[in-house]
């Protein structure tokens, strides 16, 4: 081949390149100026996934860690799934559109944050739940959102967040007054 042939080859492979980056860019724009949530948030990318399925807990003791989230939480067994517990697979719990896949923990490292979001009509409730069962709980100001933080039965940390800064925000500031000061330098 010619060097004038591989530059014209080069030309249109990266006419095309280009062409297609233009295409892909053009998606992004025309995604990132929707509100594809209906939340009143803009979009900045593309992306394959719709939603979050499950999260798998490892925990000493499933029946416990299950009554622990149903009493806590609300979650349910989900029987759509039963035969998999049956064969040894995890039990799955869910709460309205939130599941989890509880496992036999085998190791005894607690594994990552499980967050949850709540409604910020809904936080005292969760608040008084928490000190009913005198359960340690940390509440937090993200200066956009407000998140509470605690353990399962399982030392697995958990995050509940209201993503409704403003009605959260007097519900916290009153339950933050009545909790000891926590130092995070510690």
């Amino acid at each position: 081949m010619s060097k004038s042939t591989f530059r014209d080859e080069a030309l249109i492979i990266q006419r095309s390149v280009i062409k297609s980056e233009a295409i892909l860019s053009s998606s992004a724009h025309s995604l990132a100026s929707q509100d594809v949530l209906g939340q009143g948030k803009v979009f900045r990318g593309w992306t394959m996934i719709d939603a979050l399925d499950h999260v798998h807990v490892y925990v000493e003791d499933v029946p416990l860690a299950a009554e622990w989230y149903r009493r806590m939480l609300g979650f349910e067994f989900d029987p759509a799934f039963a035969q998999w517990y049956v064969e040894g697979g995890p039990y799955v719990i869910r709460c309205a559109a939130a599941a989890l896949s509880l496992f036999q923990r085998t190791s005894p490292k607690p594994g990552n944050t499980i967050a949850f979001a709540i409604q910020a009509t809904r936080l005292k409730v969760l608040l008084e739940r928490l000190a009913q069962h005198e359960l340690a709980f940390t509440i937090v100001d993200h200066q956009l959102t407000w998140s509470v933080y605690f353990t399962d039965c399982c030392a697995n940390p958990i995050e509940v967040t209201c993503n409704d800064y403003e009605a959260a925000t007097p519900i916290m500031v009153a339950a933050s007054a009545s909790l000891p000061p926590v130092n995070y330098g510690a």
